[in-house]
Parts: C-alpha cells; sequence; structure tokens
C-alpha cells in the first residue's frame, strides 16, 4: 500500500454491512461513526462523522461479514480510491475509502478506563 494514500480510523459499524455477492467475490459496503475532539475556545467540543466504506472479501473467506454489524467497534484500514462516473452527461468525481483490513477493538470498562 503507498504510504501517502492510507488511513486508519476507529469507531462503531452504523448499521449491519450491505453485502452484494458476484462469482468470485462479495462487496460489503459499511459506514462507521467516527468522534473527533478538539479545543474551541479553551473548552473541549465533540463531534462525530459517519464515514462510509467499502471491502472486498473472497466468497471463501466471508468470516469478516460477521464482524461487520451494528454496534461493533472496529478499526479500518485501507486506502484512498478516486473514480469518475457519469451522471445527466457530467462527469462525477468521487473519492472511495476502500478497507483492506478490519479488526475488532475491545471495548474498556469504565474502570479499566479510570
Amino acid at each position: 500500500m503507498n504510504a501517502n494514500n492510507n488511513f486508519s480510523v476507529v469507531g462503531f459499524i452504523c448499521k449491519d454491512a450491505e453485502v452484494r455477492g458476484f462469482d468470485k467475490s462479495s462487496i460489503a459496503r459499511f459506514g462507521i461513526s467516527i468522534k473527533t475532539t478538539e479545543k474551541k475556545g479553551g473548552q473541549d467540543v465533540t463531534s462525530s462523522t459517519i464515514q462510509n466504506f467499502e471491502t472486498w472479501v473472497k466468497n471463501d473467506d466471508q468470516a469478516l461479514f460477521s464482524l461487520l454489524k451494528k454496534g461493533k467497534l472496529v478499526k479500518v484500514e485501507g486506502f484512498f480510491k478516486s473514480e469518475t462516473y457519469q451522471k445527466d452527461g457530467k462527469d462525477v468525481h468521487v473519492i472511495k475509502l476502500v478497507a483492506t483490513k478490519v479488526t475488532e477493538v475491545e471495548k474498556k470498562n469504565k474502570e479499566e478506563a479510570a
């Protein structure tokens, strides 16, 4: 993977992945909620956003789909992919986030976090 074109984020799966099967592989599209905290005017302000990802999985290796369920805390690693398509006669440019690795993150108990 190109070191200048990758990402790693942690967040909660928003809803079960949408899976579309093909002859040799399947594509799973899923969103995760990502929290960020920044200082504004001397106060910590936390916001969250939902980011969408897609990943390809070989049909004989579908254990990943059990991980892509609503509420799971996951770490997603991957790369950015630029795509262009036409809509109403105009070129539309999008950046897709392609997940190459998804791993479950253990949630900490409140006592452990303190």
